[in-house]
């Protein structure tokens, strides 16, 4: 179940839709916060499922997931953050004359920090079904953990049969679900 309503600072419209449905690929989600980075993580979540060269289990979809969605979070990481953030240095070799472009040693830190503190604002949960017809849930997005911290990884799997809210109105969903 889903909403169609989207808001900006400006208006609000019930023209986004944040459903992804694809019978025939066995694959569903509904999507929240950045609507676009969802779109792309379904789309990768969707070819990678369809390449799977083992069954598709409860554990190998979770690996799909969990590869699809740390690739996207790499490449929007490096257009995001590393570009215009950690300015790279070319180092020319005397020797040969050719450049290298590396990263200084100092930076590194700071880079494994950003990285860490990256979130693309994807929050989307995905059911799909398994070779036996079974179906499984997933939340992809930042949750907290029992302590109030973040907590680690962004694919997380949920209760099935059972419910998954995300967005701004999750916490009351959940509550009344």
């Amino acid at each position: 179940i889903a909403d169609t309503m989207g808001s900006t600072e400006f208006d609000s419209t019930n023209d986004l839709h944040k459903m992804f449905v694809y019978p025939k690929d066995q694959l569903f989600g509904v999507c929240a916060g950045n609507i676009e980075m969802c779109g792309e993580m379904v789309e990768i979540i969707r070819k990678m499922m369809r390449d799977m060269k083992e069954p598709r289990t409860y554990g190998s979809m979770q690996m799909v997931i969990n590869q699809a969605v740390h690739a996207h979070r790499v490449q929007h990481f490096q257009i995001d953050v590393m570009l215009p953030t950690f300015l790279p240095v070319a180092v020319t070799n005397t020797g040969t004359g050719t450049g290298v472009t590396v990263t200084p040693q100092w930076q590194h830190d700071k880079i494994e920090k950003a990285f860490h503190d990256y979130d693309t604002n994807a929050n989307l949960v995905i059911g799909a079904f398994d070779q036996a017809g079974r179906a499984h849930l997933y939340y992809v997005g930042q949750t907290l953990g029992a302590d109030g911290e973040v907590a680690p990884g962004f694919v997380h799997p949920r209760l099935f049969p059972g419910f998954c809210g995300t967005g701004v109105g999750s916490r009351n969903a959940n509550f009344w679900l």
